[in-house]
């Protein structure tokens, strides 16, 4: 009960409020309305077991990508990726030409935190791929995410 009265807590502080490196929005802007959308992938046994937290890692193998150039306060841009049929943080983005720029989440929470990792993005005949280009992330969600958005082959789809 005391961790969800701190999360409330943390969800009410204005972003305007938060320290200056944790509300900053990743570099880049709008992403371009071909990557706009729902994203859906299964990755293969062996990608998933890449995630170097297992613990972390769902049963399901079926992930879902929502990218949206609309969010709130801080966060102008969110992206949400999530185990198909599961909750997720969304979190803050921006992209420039074929880079994006994903922000970090805390581990408690799946509050913005400090830095951005960057990622390489490509699309030919409706499949969305990326390449991470540069780490800054370290937390063990983000070091799983890194995982599902490299080995994923991402095709347009509804989430399930």
């Amino acid at each position: 009960m005391k961790g969800l009265a701190i999360m409330l807590a943390c969800l009410a502080v204005p972003a305007a409020a938060l320290p200056a490196s944790v509300a900053n929005v990743p570099p880049g802007g709008p992403a371009p309305k071909q990557l706009l959308g729902t994203w859906t992938t299964t990755l293969t046994d062996a990608a998933a077991k890449k995630a170097p937290f297992q613990q972390l890692m769902p049963t399901t193998h079926k992930w879902v990508l929502v990218i949206l150039n609309s969010g709130v306060g801080a966060a102008p841009r969110v992206l949400g990726l999530r185990p198909s049929g599961q909750n997720a943080p969304s979190e803050p983005f921006g992209v420039q030409a074929h880079s994006m720029y994903l922000q970090c989440l805390d581990d408690q929470f799946g509050l913005p935190a400090r830095g951005h990792d960057t990622y390489s993005w490509s699309l030919r005949n409706g499949t969305l791929r990326f390449k991470l280009v540069s780490v800054q992330c370290r937390n063990k969600n983000d070091r799983n995410t890194q995982v599902v958005l490299v080995y994923g082959v991402w095709r347009h789809g509804r989430a399930s």
